[in-house]
Parts: C-alpha cells; sequence; structure tokens
C-alpha cells in the first residue's frame, strides 16, 4: 500500500493511458450501484420498494410479496480521460452485482447478495530522454473489493420493513512496474506487487411507508478492518517473504424518499462514506475525502395491468446525480462527477420479471483545478425475475 502513495508522487505530472487515473487512489473508486432501475433515475433506490427491484443499498425496501425472486447486473463504460499531454479511449465491461431472496415465510426473507464495492484499473507511464539513456516507465494496476452479503428482512405489515445483513469482504489488487529501455544494452524488467483483502462488516437498514404514496428509507454499514496480504515478485523471479497489515475500511450511512404522485414516481437519495477515516496500519497514508453522492429522478408507468397492451405496461425513467469522489487534488479541492441517466423497464409476460436498462452519460474531474478530466458513457443492464419455488401466502 505504501507504493501505491508513491506512484502517485512519482507520475503525477505525466500523461494517462488508463480506465481512469482516479482509480488508483486509496483502495479504488467507490461504486455506488443498486440496479438499472435505479440507475436510470439518478441512482435513487434507497427509498423504492417494488416487487423486481432487489435493493442491495438498502434491502430494507425488498419485498418479494413471498415470491422466490433472482436478479443480475451488467455494466459497459466507454471512457475519454484527457490530459495536458493527450487523450486516450478506453473501454470496458463487467458484471454488477447479484442478488437472490428467498420467503422463509412472507413476513421474514432471506437475502443474499454478491456487490462490488471498489475498483480499479489504470495505466500510468513516464519517459525519460537524454544523451545518455532512454527509457519509459509504466505502472499497470487493476483489481477491485467485493463483498458478499448474507441476511434478512422482516416486515412488520405493510407500513414499515427492518433488514440485517452481514457482509464479508474481499478482493485483490495487482500493480506491475515496468522499465523498458531503447538501447539493447539494457535488460527490460517487470517487478509485480498482488494484494488480497478480507474483513467481515455488518449494515442495518429501514423502510417505512408514511402513507400510501410516500416512503423513506435509510441504511448504516459499519466500517471494518480488512486484513491485507501484499507479495511482491521481481523481475528475477524471486518472491520477496509475504506482509502483512490492516486497513481501516469506513463506514457509510445513507437515506431517501419516494413520492408517488398517479403514475409517475419521484425519488431521492444522500449517501456518504467516510474515506477520511481511510487508514493503513493505523497511519493516515493518503489525503482522502468523504465520498458522498446525492442524485434523484422520475419513473413513468401507465399501467401493471398483465392485459394491457406492452407499451403500456413499460417503465420510463429520467434522472440525474453529482458526487464527490474520495480523493482530491494536489492542491486539496474536491474532485467531483456529474451525470445525466435515462432508462426503460420491459416487464416479462405477467410481469413475473423485467429487464432494465440506462445509460449514464456525465464527466468526472476537469482541468483547471486538477490534471485529468474524464468523459464518461455508462451503460447498465438487470435482469429479473421472480418463481414460485418457495412461495410463501399471507398468514
Amino acid at each position: 500500500m505504501k507504493k501505491r502513495c508513491l506512484i502517485f508522487l512519482l507520475f503525477l505530472p505525466v500523461a494517462l493511458f488508463a480506465d481512469s487515473f482516479y482509480s488508483s487512489r486509496g483502495l479504488g473508486l467507490v461504486n455506488y450501484f443498486s440496479s438499472s432501475r435505479s440507475v436510470g433515475m439518478g441512482g435513487a433506490s434507497m427509498a423504492v420498494r417494488e416487487r423486481m427491484s432487489l435493493n442491495p443499498i438498502n434491502p430494507a425496501a425488498i419485498h418479494i410479496d413471498g415470491l422466490t425472486s433472482i436478479s443480475a447486473d451488467y455494466q459497459f463504460e466507454s471512457v475519454d480521460s484527457e490530459s495536458r499531454e493527450g487523450k486516450v479511449n478506453t473501454r470496458d465491461g463487467r458484471p454488477a452485482g447479484f442478488k437472490f431472496v428467498v420467503p422463509l415465510y412472507y413476513q421474514l426473507n432471506l437475502i443474499t447478495s454478491l456487490t462490488p464495492l471498489q475498483s480499479s484499473k489504470y495505466t500510468l507511464a513516464l519517459k525519460n530522454s537524454d544523451s545518455e539513456l532512454d527509457y519509459e516507465r509504466k505502472v499497470v494496476g487493476h483489481g477491485g473489493i467485493s463483498s458478499g452479503n448474507f441476511g434478512v428482512v422482516y416486515h412488520f405489515g405493510k407500513r414499515l420493513s427492518v433488514a440485517g445483513l452481514l457482509n464479508f469482504y474481499f478482493g485483490t489488487h495487482n500493480e506491475e512496474w515496468k522499465t523498458d529501455f531503447t538501447s539493447t544494452f539494457y535488460v527490460d524488467g517487470t517487478d509485480e506487487i498482488t494484494s488480497h483483502f478480507r474483513g467481515v462488516g455488518g449494515s442495518a437498514a429501514i423502510f417505512y411507508q408514511l402513507s400510501s404514496n410516500f416512503g423513506l428509507g435509510a441504511v448504516y454499514k459499519s466500517g471494518t478492518t480488512l486484513n491485507v496480504e501484499t507479495k511482491t515478485t521481481l523481475d528475477s523471479n524471486y518472491d520477496t517473504p509475504v506482509s502483512a497489515l490492516s486497513v481501516k475500511y469506513p463506514d457509510a450511512v445513507g437515506a431517501g424518499f419516494a413520492w408517488k404522485v398517479r403514475k409517475v414516481l419521484m425519488a431521492g437519495d444522500f449517501y456518504l462514506q467516510r474515506w477520511s477515516n481511510y487508514r493503513v496500519a493505523g497511519i493516515d497514508s493518503e489525503k482522502l475525502k468523504t465520498f458522498w453522492h446525492a442524485g434523484g429522478g422520475i419513473e413513468y408507468n401507465d399501467t401493471e395491468n398483465v392485459f394491457a397492451p406492452y407499451r403500456r405496461r413499460m417503465f420510463y425513467r429520467l434522472g440525474a446525480y453529482m458526487a464527490q469522489l474520495s480523493m482530491q487534488t494536489v492542491s486539496g479541492e474536491a474532485i467531483n462527477e456529474h451525470f445525466i441517466s435515462a432508462g426503460v423497464g420491459l416487464p416479462f409476460h405477467g410481469n413475473r420479471g423485467r429487464i432494465d436498462l440506462a445509460i449514464e452519460i456525465g464527466q468526472r474531474g476537469d482541468l483547471e483545478s486538477g490534471f485529468f478530466k474524464e468523459t464518461i458513457a455508462r451503460f447498465s443492464g438487470t435482469i429479473s425475475a421472480s418463481e414460485l419455488w418457495f412461495h410463501r401466502p399471507v398468514r
């Protein structure tokens, strides 16, 4: 982890050849993702309760009406990165989550899910050219942290729901340090650093339906201590002894509302994670800020009548959000991102499932206060389905 701090100092003033320079800081970029339905509404999901929305941000908002439900998510993004040295485009696709909810009985549901939390993918390069020695140094990094979640949600009638989960954190980060010489008198070299993370935390959530068309939701995720084991393989194929240290992963809190007026649902969320509390072996190793995300949007659905024409059963969504990243510029200024989004929901026959699609377009950082500006187009897709596998009727 100390070497990752050194990377930032060595390569700060030079060109970027990467998916995101900002993912080289701390444990990477925070993945704030609930579902593609939520994405289409600017990320709002904290208080949105609907049978086909299996919500990993606020599990208390999950209500499957006694049906076994499953969903899987996927994301693809294109990033145009720009620095004062030039521009580059990168593209990447990846799974974005998996949820499986089983009714133990109607009021009590068992929740299991897999959620990406941090992502890191970058290439930083420095070229040296003089009369004596020409070479290029590159640092290529990729990896991330995910959580496997296991818990329950209990419904106290139709208005109040609470949920509690255990979160099992795991992940790997790999970094290659390459030196390429122009002269044949020198031998190119590559050193590799691999770190494995693991830890256990918990989260608690609540959903309350104030009236038939207005709901509130809130969640708290505890921080945890991640155990990190790092192995360094030198170019000579010599493995250094595995080093172990601890990383303090910060806690998070969020709240939101959802208000339905006839056929239109309006929702908004606010979520923050205190990355200023991030520590490596008890030491504040990097200047990080509190991550926060504020977003909202609307959804229109004409009818859920299974016998209505298909276009009337479709969902249409618009939204926007703003977020402050967990890292800051060298001068201490905040780095923000701004996105607009749109989405559509395509229900299956009988409304037993749905495909949700969304697109986001936005910008991260700028060239005036920082060294990099990233223009991002991101596509999200979620497929959800429910069956009578373990149906539990109302008692």
